[in-house]
């Protein structure tokens, strides 16, 4: 046997490393280079259309029609409610794959299965395979300008086939109706909490934003709604009975029963009563227990529909289960918690759990907002909370409002008496970049302080890629 020495191996391994490195550069150069809407919002009048997607699907062998699938929307809750469905199925000892969107730091965090997710050698392969079918359709008027998350969601689709997993999870980018994850035939729609978000593209309704998520609906097949909303729920059971798909529905079939803020009942009335006492969870944030119950009756759906769950697997999983970046802490002394709440509804559930939780405690902000989203009324929402808040921009899409811009707003508002002022020491403060900005939060506060950062998935991803998290 020849042995080849170390420093060949080594150097060997390191041209590997950048054969890797580099092909996955390019593979990624090509993914952001297509239109995409989470770094551009689109105009209110753009005409959106499936027939791209499916043409797409198509030319790569309409993947998901092999799948199982999980389809769920909502404004909020998605992502802690896929996460918590997958964890109760792996339970069971399946294989799951979710699709989420955004993402924190690496793309490649929108394609797990079983909590890890696609590595880069894999994420490469599926783009080589997908980009000449897209130069392809480029070239056909009918088809061309096939877009980022149109091509994440190929992926998704590509990615969970080859893997051949036993359930995939697909949430929902934009919308439902015609969001890109549309073209699937799903086991189980689910819709969770709705509210007024993106209403320049959904409606400024939360009847019209709720007929557009209810766009998910397929005839015959279960639909879980979540909604805690009348008009909301009205709205979902009416398209799902035009449509003969069987609702079950929050309120009705499964609910929450009050108790101590750690703690609830969740019912499940379906087919069998499944009634779970004291429940607790990993997962921060009274808003989670309905996301806890609505994914309990996904779960427990398929459990009728006769895959090997039991009341324990979706007990054990839901309890368990974990979301990155959903009012996570990430250092201690002073203590770091990001939260990617990026709407009224989702900062409304931030300051309920800070001001229970940390009461007493100085509170210090870090926030940024997107251009699309309500800056009046997060702002005059946060500013009575926190004994300091400073506005910054996120670096890494260009959505984000100018700090500048969000303090005299402020300033004006105060000169009319529409804001309130922060509660003690601090007038709002603009700092740029997130960085700088949290160094200057991590000087002035003490050790037993709390700095909350908030208000965009982009602002917590970026300030989540500094910092090492505890333990």
């Amino acid at each position: 046997m020849t042995v080849m020495p170390l420093r060949m191996i080594d150097s060997q391994h390191q041209d590997s490393k950048k054969t890797v490195a580099d092909s996955i550069s390019n593979a990624l150069e090509f993914l952001y280079d297509r239109i995409n809407y989470e770094s551009t919002s689109p105009a209110a009048n753009r005409e959106f259309k499936l027939g791209r997607m499916r043409k797409l699907a198509g030319l790569l062998g309409d993947p998901q029609d092999s799948l199982k699938i999980i389809h769920i929307a909502g404004t909020k809750g998605k992502g802690s409610t896929s996460q918590m469905v997958a964890s109760a199925l792996e339970q069971a000892g399946l294989t799951v794959g979710i699709f989420s969107s955004p993402h924190l730091i690496k793309v490649n965090e929108r394609f797990s299965i079983n909590g890890i997710f696609c590595t880069d050698a894999e994420l490469c392969d599926l783009i080589n395979r997908i980009q000449p079918i897209v130069s392809q359709m480029d070239n056909n008027p009918d088809y061309e300008g096939v877009t980022f998350f149109e091509i994440t969601t190929a992926i998704a689709l590509l990615y969970f086939q080859n893997k051949n997993v036993d359930l995939s999870i697909l949430e929902v980018g934009l919308g439902g109706r015609l969001d890109s994850t549309n073209i699937c035939n799903p086991v189980i729609t689910a819709i969770t909490n709705i509210g007024l978000d993106h209403t320049q593209l959904l409606g400024d309704t939360i009847e019209a934003i709720a007929a557009e998520k209810a766009g998910i609906i397929k005839s015959g097949i279960p639909i879980i709604c979540g909604s805690g909303d009348p008009v909301a729920s009205s709205t979902i059971s009416q398209i799902a009975d035009d449509r003969g798909a069987p609702v079950i529905q929050r309120g009705v079939d499964f609910d929450i029963a009050d108790g101590e803020s750690d703690r609830k009942s969740i019912s499940v009335n379906l087919l069998d009563k499944f009634h779970w006492d004291d429940v607790r969870l990993r997962l921060a944030g009274e808003h989670q227990f309905e996301n806890a119950a609505t994914a309990a009756a996904i779960c427990w759906k398929l459990h009728e529909l006769g895959w090997p769950i039991t009341t324990q697997h979706i007990a054990n999983g839901i309890s368990r289960a974990t979301v990155s970046g959903r009012m996570e802490r990430i250092a201690e002394s002073p203590t770091l918690l990001v939260d990617v709440a990026h709407n009224q509804d989702s900062i409304e559930a931030l300051l309920k759990h800070i001001t229970s939780e940390y009461a007493g405690t100085c509170k210090h902000l870090l926030i940024a907002i997107s251009k699309d989203k309500q800056h009046h009324a997060i702002i005059e929402s946060v500013l009575p909370v926190f004994d300091t808040v400073v506005f910054t921009t996120y670096r890494s899409n260009p959505r984000g409002v100018n700090s500048l811009n969000l303090l005299k707003d402020v300033e004006r508002e105060q000169q009319h008496h529409a804001f309130a002022t922060t509660p003690s020491r601090n007038q709002p403060v603009c700092i740029e970049p997130p960085t700088t900005a949290l160094r200057y939060l991590m000087d002035l506060a003490n050790d037993e302080d709390l700095i909350c950062i908030t208000g965009s998935f982009f602002l917590v991803g970026e300030i989540m890629d500094t910092v090492q998290p505890p333990g």
